[in-house]
């Protein structure tokens, strides 16, 4: 008796959000996708109305989620990131893994979110003379950024009715580091988002705000090797 796989059949146009969550965690429980790679940022598209971090943060970072690395107390990063795969007829994208924060040993944590992220704006203090810069440099002194906390429930307005997944669209792109052959390479590509005319769709990520279960809906994509 053959121990393959049976294709999942993929859910028509008229299928419910339930029906497609449904359809995205059964490709990934019986590993029915290619691995893309690791998802490092989404962008968005900026929208009249939409609730940001604030007026005074989204001129920072603009409309963007972010998997930025974290320093490491002992030096280093840690690497942050949700990994990506798609579909096997490459039409749609599938988050291997909930949006939840990694711990200084880069493991899961049950926490929802995403990780702080570097404030663009800040600058490191200068030494107020030659003495104390000469000091810094015998002690080895490093300067840490303030960071910005990215809070889910802070970057959108807007969640699927009777659910708890929050809606961030519409997608403009998503760089992802990319994998080929199942191997991580140090290349990057940009997933492109847009409006489908066929389903008339707009791209979405949707992210369970109590589970972090998150999936990509609606639009087309094109993979762009940068």
């Amino acid at each position: 008796m053959s121990s393959a796989v049976q294709a999942t059949p993929r859910p028509g146009m008229a299928s419910s959000l339930d029906d497609i969550f449904k359809y995205q965690n059964e490709l990934v429980r019986t590993a029915q996708f290619d691995y893309l790679g690791r998802l490092k940022r989404i962008v968005l598209e900026a929208e009249e109305g939409a609730r940001t971090l604030g007026d005074n943060v989204t001129s920072k970072i603009g409309h963007v989620l972010e998997w930025y690395n974290q320093p490491h107390p002992k030096g280093g990063y840690v690497q942050q990131y949700l990994p990506i795969g798609q579909s096997r007829d490459r039409q749609m994208v599938l988050a291997l893994e909930y949006v939840v924060k990694r711990d200084l040993n880069g493991r899961l944590t049950p926490e929802v979110g995403l990780p702080d992220m570097p404030d663009p704006q800040w600058k490191p203090r200068m030494p107020k003379n030659t003495q104390e810069a000469e000091d810094w440099q015998a002690l080895g002194t490093v300067q840490h950024p303030d960071m910005i906390r990215q809070d889910l429930n802070q970057l959108t307005n807007k969640i699927v009715q009777g659910s708890d997944f929050l809606v961030f669209q519409p997608i403009a792109q998503v760089l992802v580091q990319l994998a080929i052959s199942g191997e991580l390479q140090a290349e990057y590509a940009t997933l492109k988002y847009q409006f489908d005319p066929v389903t008339r769709t707009y791209p979405a990520f949707l992210v369970d705000r109590n589970t972090g279960e998150a999936h990509f809906v609606g639009g087309r994509y094109e993979l762009i090797r940068v």
